[in-house]
């Protein structure tokens, strides 16, 4: 074996040494990086490719062996790990970290993708104030405009006054004194780099202790795959020491969440279930679960006899399945023209226009199919050629003569018609129509008539040719005029008018007459031998 002198031991010394020294100024140098672009957040566009560059802090030169990773909760952002290219894949964000390989240190940085200002210019709670009982914990929770990086974890909190609260970074904040304080919320503004504080008012509250935790039932029946939660009361009904946590007896039978009490109903069989607020133990609430029962058929059931009469009226459509106690009666509801009726996912069939429709159900659980046939038939002839309505009574006014003709209406079709013709100038041109047999004009779903008419040209030119409808009540003497304003109308061809009294609160009373008046404002000779076509005058039905 070969012995080592001293000068040999010397010489060791002073390479060693020195190549120490070498690495731990290599070390130093590196420690400490920073990433590039420094906002907070960097704004990108969809698609948007950026090489980010990590410096030493030391000497600001960029720095070598550098691992790149991201954590995009959506996956909004990627990054190739060797060369820290970066690219926004969609809407969204995600946190850029730069790692050395050699000392293991780190800096980060984020990207928003796909916002026009992705800015942080002020910092506010998101809510101002809040309670907390003593010794129990609570999360609050701070938020920037016009960006929120909140979800970014840029926001931090710390205690205004440490001796009353414990605050973690995140917001976690624990009571641990009685009396007002506040938490104090942080982040960076993007424009200047300044630290943006904001406080939320903290009010922490003796403990009234529950000593009572009562279920609503002692025992509870569900069915296989159902989802539920067990109601409960407690007392002193002033306690706020009601965080609650929930258990089962048997987690094969029933799941249930910790937290919420939300329980599934994995299979049949029995268990039990409690309630606690970590101090006292709820009476134990049992709950059956039974096997699920499928659907054999359905069958719909549509109660109204005849057709719907009124614009705007909903029927109920059930849907009854074989057999009565199936678990899924869910299904899908539709309508073969929505421009009748339409139907809601509940079975709600509401009036459209008059025609017919077919309203179909197909149940989610085996398929089954029903359907039955709707009628609307809400338009109500108060007024045209060949109508008799023994509720209603039409009569002109002496001025006013009336001859059916058949003649072409505003559709092309041959049909009979009412001429109206002014006869005579001593009074007002108009027809009185009354509804009789106590039956009065349906409010309910709307109020708007229409009438067809096609004006013929007079012997004399008229300043105007408005025509109106009147409602009246005859108990109450309420008059409600809709006037459609006509200065220069097109002779000889069909035009319709339209009174809308929605907008009317006296339409509340009974209104159970009307007048019908053409050439509204002209009295005596001015309209002599003036002419109108009409179809008719349509409306709401009466009830």
């Amino acid at each position: 074996m070969k012995k080592l002198n001293l000068l040999s031991v010397l010489l060791m010394f002073l390479v060693f040494g020195c190549n120490e020294q070498q690495v731990e100024q290599d070390i130093k140098i590196d420690e400490g990086i920073s990433v590039s672009p420094w906002e907070i957040p960097t704004a990108f566009e969809i698609n948007e490719t950026l090489q980010f560059i990590a410096y030493n802090i030391s000497d600001y030169e960029e720095a070598t062996g550098i691992v790149w990773s991201v954590v995009s909760p959506d996956g909004a952002v990627e990054v190739e790990e060797e060369t820290g290219i970066v690219t926004g894949t969609k809407e969204g964000w995600g946190k850029v970290i730069a790692t050395s390989s050699i000392t293991n240190l780190s800096d980060t940085t984020y990207v928003v993708v796909g916002h026009e200002n992705p800015s942080v210019d002020f910092l506010e709670p998101v809510i101002q104030e809040l309670e907390v009982v003593v010794g129990r914990s609570i999360q609050v929770e701070a938020m920037t405009l016009p960006y929120n990086v909140s979800d970014l974890g840029l926001i931090w909190y710390e205690a205004d006054e440490p001796e009353m609260i414990n605050v973690e970074s995140h917001g976690l904040v624990k009571a641990k004194v009685v009396g007002v304080t506040n938490v104090l919320a942080h982040t960076i503004r993007t424009e200047d780099r300044e630290v943006l504080t904001t406080s939320i008012r903290l009010n922490v509250m003796p403990e009234i202790a529950v000593d009572t935790i009562l279920f609503a039932e002692d025992v509870i029946t569900q069915t296989e795959t159902e989802e539920f939660g067990i109601a409960f009361n407690y007392l002193p009904e002033n306690a706020n020491d009601t965080t609650f946590h929930y258990y089962v007896s048997d987690t094969s039978i029933l799941e249930i969440n910790e937290e919420t009490g939300l329980i599934l109903a994995k299979k049949p069989g029995s268990a039990l279930a409690f309630v606690s607020n970590d101090r006292i133990l709820s009476k134990a609430v049992k709950v059956t679960v039974n096997e699920k029962v499928f659907a054999q058929g359905v069958e719909l059931n549509y109660l109204l006899a005849g057709p719907i009469q009124f614009t705007g009226q909903s029927v109920q459509i059930e849907a009854n399945f074989t057999p009565e106690e199936t678990f899924d009666q869910t299904g899908v509801w539709t309508s073969s023209n929505e421009l009748v009726a339409s139907v809601d996912q509940g079975g709600v069939v509401t009036a459209v226009s008059d025609g017919t429709t077919i309203i179909k159900f197909v149940s989610n659980d085996g398929g089954f199919t029903d359907e039955v046939e709707v009628t609307v038939d809400a338009t109500y002839y108060y007024f045209a050629a060949g109508e008799t309505n023994n509720e209603v009574s039409v009569r002109p006014r002496k001025d006013l003569s009336i001859e059916e003709i058949v003649g072409t209406n505003h559709a092309n079709e041959e049909v009979d018609l009412i001429q109206l013709t002014r006869v005579a100038g001593d009074g007002w041109p108009l027809y009185d129509i009354s509804t009789q047999n106590s039956a009065i004009v349906n409010s309910d779903y709307g109020l708007e008539y229409s009438l067809w008419a096609k004006a013929i040209k007079a012997d004399e030119k008229l300043s105007h040719y408005n025509i109106s409808l009147i409602l009246k009540s005859s108990s109450s003497g309420v008059r409600v005029k809709k006037v459609v304003e006509v200065k220069e109308p097109i002779f000889n061809e069909w035009t319709e008018y339209k009174f809308n009294f929605d907008d009317t609160e006296a339409i509340n009373e009974d209104i159970d007459q009307m007048e019908l008046i053409f050439w509204d404002g002209h009295f005596g000779d001015t309209t002599l031998n003036a002419q109108y076509i009409i179809e008719g005058l349509t409306g709401p039905r009466l009830r």
